[in-house]
């Protein structure tokens, strides 16, 4: 009777032991997101771009969330640890490859196709394919509902990132979704739009109002300018590509993500600024920044005429004069929303069609010509 009480006692005390084991080691496995910015290739040539950081309960993907909520993930954002020297398995076009993350959790994956496809490459008419959007239609939400093979009629080519061999370097995470827009040595048009007071109300040149709308609003709570994205779509409809630049830090890349997807807005690469790592820049130095960003589009779409939208809030009617005068014959138009109710008269805009409402951008007469 001793002996099968002794037998019981250590069976419990067996099991005690593993559970509470099993539970230190789930303590020591780290909660990780993966996120992949998305890019754009350089004619056949990709690099696939993303960090590992810490997962954080607060930020919750949603484009919902309260004050308090809103408040305390965006201090995770900018306060949560990066992964260093993890692995990741990168998947694009039937490639794999697995890379090493750097010190501070930036990770880079170079793929090089051996064909390319133009961007105006698609099907000849909605009747073919029924349930695929037309391009100027395809958006942030819908993009994510079609096929790979759909979306490569786009130019869209998917991409997924994943933790390799997560149990050895004791990780957890989800894969993530993402996608490159194809590259081009044809002619087209690329538009490339800032985001921040040209298209989403965000009052940058008013530092405490921009504050307190950053911290206290969710995604679903952001003000979208009425028509713009309409207006967007417009200049995005035919062989175009559609690239986003934004001064924001890439730390608020998974909002950003949030803000695009609650609002559909029309599928393109988003650019944002790297506080630390091989590409980082000053927080509070914006012409350098999107200068650098705009002559890499350029360089990509060596034979693109360009649509550049910006804001009067900051230096976007310098920063793209500076461009037109670097790109004469590429540069087919500039466009800046005039949210300070500055004077068109006034130098800085000499050359530019500066426009208060996007309205004004929908009529016909207002697309630039080729």
């Amino acid at each position: 009777m001793d002996i099968l009480r002794l037998s019981h006692t250590l069976t419990w005390f067996g099991l005690c032991f593993a559970f509470f084991a099993n539970t230190s080691a789930q303590a020591r496995t780290k909660k990780v997101d993966i996120h992949v910015y998305p890019g754009y290739c350089a004619g056949t040539r990709c690099v696939i771009k993303g960090r590992i950081v810490r997962k954080s309960r607060f930020i919750k993907g949603t484009a919902k969330q309260g004050r308090l909520g809103s408040m305390m993930a965006m201090i995770r954002r900018f306060t949560r640890k990066y992964i260093p020297y993890a692995s990741v398995r990168v998947s694009f076009q039937n490639k794999q490859k697995v890379v090493l993350a750097d010190k501070k959790g930036y990770f880079y994956a170079t793929f090089v196709q051996p064909t390319q496809l133009p961007p105006s490459s698609r099907p000849a008419t909605r009747t073919s394919q029924p349930t695929t959007p037309s391009k100027h239609t395809l958006g942030y939400r819908t993009y994510q509902m079609m096929p790979d093979k759909a979306l490569k009629k786009w130019g869209v080519l998917p991409v997924v990132a994943e933790l390799a061999w997560p149990k050895k370097q004791k990780l957890q995470g989800t894969p993530t979704h993402a996608f490159m827009l194809q590259g081009s040595d044809l002619p087209g048009i690329s538009i490339i739009s800032d985001i921040d007071d040209t298209l989403i109300e965000t009052f940058v040149y008013k530092k405490s109002k921009m504050l307190r709308k950053l911290l206290l609003s969710n995604p679903s709570q952001v003000r979208i300018f009425p028509h713009a994205l309409d207006a967007l779509r417009q200049l995005h409809k035919g062989p175009t590509t559609l690239h986003y630049l934004s001064g924001s830090p890439v730390q608020l890349l998974d909002r950003m993500l949030a803000i695009f997807q609650h609002h559909n807005f029309p599928v393109g690469s988003l650019n944002m600024k790297r506080l630390s790592g091989q590409e980082k820049y000053s927080l509070l130095h914006q012409t350098k920044y999107k200068a650098d960003a705009i002559r890499e589009i350029f360089k990509a779409y060596p034979k693109h005429r360009f649509v550049l939208v910006g804001d009067s809030g900051e230096k976007d009617p310098e920063i793209y004069a500076a461009i037109r005068r670097l790109y004469p014959k590429q540069v087919l138009a500039i466009y800046i929303h005039n949210v300070t109710k500055a004077n068109a008269t006034q130098k800085r805009f000499r050359g530019i069609r500066l426009f208060t409402h996007y309205k004004e951008l929908l009529s016909p007469s207002s697309k630039p010509s080729q």
